[in-house]
């Protein structure tokens, strides 16, 4: 695992580097899981938590909060049977870390 790679036991505690490395049960078509990316980065004095799949954006006044919020949406789409990985960016750009939720359905 690379040292931003975190594993979300909330989610079902998987390493993000192996979602993408799921493949369909024996007999149907090979394909790659598609992956909702959630990110967190600072917004001003806030923090914000984008989707690479909606237009909205949340901010928040704490990066703790957003965190929550993004591993909470990461959660309600894992149950919903889809793949989601967050990124936690810092205020300098860099990448803070990262949790996976494979789909749980």
């Amino acid at each position: 695992m690379d040292a931003g790679a975190f594993i979300a036991p909330e989610c079902g505690g998987q390493n993000p580097n192996d979602l993408a490395d799921e493949t369909p049960s024996k007999g149907k078509e090979e394909s790659a899981m598609k992956i909702n990316h959630i990110r967190i980065e600072p917004v001003g004095e806030g923090w914000a938590v984008k989707q690479d799949f909606a237009d909205n954006l949340l901010v928040f006044s704490s990066g703790a909060r957003a965190e929550d919020a993004a591993i909470a949406l990461a959660q309600r789409l894992a149950s919903a049977g889809q793949a989601s990985e967050v990124s936690v960016f810092l205020r300098d750009g860099a990448l803070a870390g990262r949790y996976a939720c494979p789909p749980t359905t």
